[in-house]
């Protein structure tokens, strides 16, 4: 590959000069750049200088309060704050038949077996309010489909029943639960 080299003309040795010249630009350091907006060509018509310096990205992270009011603005969640978006699980275990906690749970602090069918969850971290949503349910071993309910619920424990699918009888099976709420 042969490389063609054209010299320069003396009066345009000076790289802003020649710049100017070659674009018809007007040299003007006092712009500010453009960000956070459309890619586009641009229509300006100075040029800034080498040491000009681009603003960091307006783009700052969401506060708390931001996240569970859900507020439309130009902000990111990081992942330690994600938890307070009011749509995102803020707890959920899976417990074996014997009452032992599987890995895998979040934000479960304990297990306590109250009794057959009878289980009192404590969070790591607290609610705001026992007032908070519920799912679970039983995988029963023995084929009776039973029920899981809630007996009572506290901003730092939340107390399980489990009983059979006639609600005669309370039992110990594996089950799961997950909560929803403001914490």
């Amino acid at each position: 590959m042969a490389v063609r080299v054209t010299p320069i003309a003396r009066e345009y040795t000076d790289t802003q000069a020649l710049a100017a010249a070659k674009a018809g630009l007007l040299v003007d350091a006092t712009s500010d750049p453009l960000i956070d907006g459309s890619v586009s060509d641009g229509t300006e018509t100075t040029s800034a200088r080498k040491d000009h310096i681009h603003p960091t990205s307006a783009v700052s992270q969401a506060t708390q309060v931001q996240i569970e009011a859900e507020t439309d603005a130009d902000v990111y969640i990081p992942s330690d704050l994600i938890r307070h978006n009011p749509g995102v699980a803020k707890a959920w275990c899976s417990i074996q038949a014997d009452g032992t906690l599987d890995s895998g749970s979040y934000n479960i602090a304990s297990i306590s077996d109250e009794g057959t069918g009878h289980r009192i969850i404590v969070f790591d971290t607290d609610f705001s309010t026992s007032v908070y949503a519920w799912a679970g349910g039983l995988l029963s071993n023995s084929g009776d489909w039973g029920r899981s309910g809630i007996v009572s619920r506290a901003v730092g424990s939340c107390h399980l029943r489990e009983a059979n699918a006639a609600l005669s009888a309370n039992v110990d099976e594996p089950s799961c639960a997950i909560f929803f709420g403001d914490q």
